[in-house]
């Protein structure tokens, strides 16, 4: 972050710090009339903005679609979380003594000057008016060049739409059944970063049930290198919970692409399905489940705002009490033997972190930021201590959540799979939450666990041992594969055509990437490539599109990136041999 600053700030053009003059200019002229306090507080506010104005710019400059369409709809405690962690990015710049005291000098003697010319006859009846006038220009100017884009990127966005429902408007494949009869329950975290789960390998217990687990569970599946596909939830889970109907179309951001939804294709291929959700319906989430989950048989939200067919407000939003009562209830009520795959959706985790979980679990893991200085473990001189407990604490109760899960799916007799994930990461220690504008490399760092009932590992061996072997290769993945492997897990089969068109490779196998973090900004589109070396971007993109990385993810694709073939560049399929094979299995080649 402090090289990027560095980097905005030498580049930065004169006239953005021409607000600095001209609050110079209104310092000097109230000093003149001797309103001492109206001087100061001028120059003041020009200092704080030549310090502060590189960050900011920053910031500003990448403000994408992505983080515009979040202001929609937006809960007030979500929205002042996200105000405290700009506060967090917001830095002072290092000027030089001589860089300061430069812009002191060029302000004070144009004003010196302009005072002088004022002097004359002519325009002494309106020296005031005039230096007033001047230095308003000067200011705004100034305010337009930083606030411009951004202003016009707003006002393209309010004008449409958002998200499409004609891009979901698309045919649907028609699966069939196996024999397999599978109960798959998918837990969607919220905001959970592996790099602060002690399951994968983080100093702080934050997860002893999975930890414990993992340490010699047969039935418990880790997968590592898997990355969210956005840093916002909408956009994430649009596309994990979807297929592409039209590859070419990766490099557009997913509201732009036609897509087929997940429930869809779940609902047509034979399948029950329900989403139980204690997250808000907040922001473009709403307009986002509108179209992934229409469909769905039965839909249970905390929120007034669900839709569905079916709709139901919960009496209380605590996770691991709202989740049991709901999947209790619905075993108990329905006696169909027709596979059903339920959709759990968590809150926990999100910012504010310690309002999402009950009272009971806010507290401290441990005792590590008593005997460490929270300077220590932080980017910079920002005291993250309080985000840092509050978190960890959040992710120690989504763990009691998930073993409660567990302890439910181990009762059933039927066959029943838990696959468990999150929409995205998040960047406590920097204090930058998920925000997209401000991407860092455990934004999309995300757990990835499949739990097999002991019934389901008995009666479907085969399956088991496939995801086993995939949760060894450590292969990177994205969350564009998840739709892909819950189809495989619900036992849907598909003839060879729309396999080909809708399908990707299971999360586990080596494919290559479709790029990720897709975001329209001011200067075109951005994205993030896994792939050791750039896919090839189709040439009818009217976009000026560019790679972008974060330090910490570059160095993750040099050093597990997949070389792409020159040959395979255009056709992920031939690049995997597990793909291959796993066709093989489901059409009997």
């Amino acid at each position: 972050m402090d090289g990027q600053i560095l980097e905005i700030a030498y580049k930065i053009r004169l006239f953005q710090n021409l607000f600095f003059v001209g609050m110079i200019y209104l310092s000097i002229m109230f000093f003149s009339r001797r309103k001492w306090g109206f001087a100061a507080i001028a120059f003041l506010v020009g200092v704080l903005w030549l310090v502060y104005v590189p960050s900011i710019s920053l910031i500003i400059g990448n403000l994408g679609m992505d983080s515009i369409d979040e202001t929609k709809r937006f809960d007030n405690k979500e929205a002042l979380f996200w105000i405290s962690t700009i506060i967090h990015s917001v830095r002072p710049f290092p000027y030089t003594f001589l860089y300061f005291t430069g812009y002191v000098a060029l302000s004070t003697v144009t004003a010196y000057l302009l005072n002088l010319i004022l002097k004359r006859a002519a325009f002494a009846r309106w020296k005031y008016f005039i230096q007033t006038t001047v230095a308003s220009v000067l200011i705004l100017c100034s305010l337009v060049v930083v606030f411009r884009d951004s202003v016009l990127l707003f006002a393209r966005n309010s004008n449409e739409q958002g998200i499409s429902k004609k891009n979901f408007d698309n045919q649907i494949p028609a699966g069939r059944r196996s024999d397999k009869n599978i109960d798959v329950i998918v837990f969607i975290g919220e905001s959970l970063s592996v790099f602060d789960m002690g399951v994968y390998g983080y100093p702080r217990n934050t997860t002893p049930y999975l930890s414990k687990m993992a340490q010699g569970n047969r039935n418990i599946l880790v997968f590592h290198n898997v990355f969210s596909t956005h840093t916002h939830t909408s956009l994430s889970l649009l596309e994990a919970l979807s297929f592409p109907v039209e590859r070419s179309e990766n490099y557009l951001p997913i509201i732009q692409r036609k897509r087929v939804s997940l429930v869809d294709v779940l609902r047509k291929g034979g399948l029950r399905t329900r989403l139980i959700s204690n997250q808000g319906m907040i922001g473009t989430w709403s307009e986002a489940s509108a179209i992934i989950f229409k469909n769905a048989d039965t839909i249970v939200s905390i929120d007034s705002h669900a839709v569905g067919n079916i709709e139901q407000l919960p009496e209380n939003p605590w996770g691991h009490i709202f989740f049991m009562k709901h999947l209790t209830e619905d075993h108990n009520s329905n006696n169909s033997a027709q596979p059903v795959v339920t959709f759990l959706h968590s809150y926990a985790g999100h910012g504010p972190y310690l309002e999402s979980i009950p009272e009971e679990f806010r507290k401290p893991v441990d005792n590590y930021f008593t005997v460490n200085a929270s300077k220590s473990i932080s980017e910079s001189d920002i005291d993250v201590r309080e985000l840092i407990e509050g978190y960890d604490a959040a992710l120690r109760y989504v763990d009691f959540t998930v073993s409660r899960i567990i302890g439910y799916i181990d009762k059933q007799k039927k066959p029943t799979i838990l696959v468990m994930f999150s929409d995205h990461g998040e960047s406590v220690y920097t204090g930058r939450g998920h925000d997209s504008a401000r991407f860092i490399h455990e934004m999309a760092r995300i757990p990835f666990i499949i739990y097999f009932s002991d019934a389901a590992i008995k009666k479907y061996p085969d399956l088991y041992n496939r995801y086993r072997h995939l949760s060894e290769t450590r292969e990177t993945a994205t969350l564009a594969q998840l739709s892909s492997v819950i189809v495989d897990i619900s036992g849907l089969r598909f003839k060879k055509s729309d396999a080909s068109k809708y399908l990707s490779p299971l999360i586990g196998e080596r494919c290559i990437h479709p790029p990720i973090i897709v975001r329209e900004v001011k200067s075109g589109l951005t994205y993030i490539d896994l792939n050791k070396n750039k896919a090839a971007i189709p040439p009818n993109l009217k976009y000026h599109i560019t790679a972008v990385y974060d330090p910490a993810t570059a160095e993750f694709v040099r050093s597990r990136g997949l070389k792409i073939k020159p040959d395979d560049r255009d056709n992920a399929s031939k690049e995997s041999f597990e793909h291959r094979r796993r066709n093989q299995l489901i059409y009997g080649e």
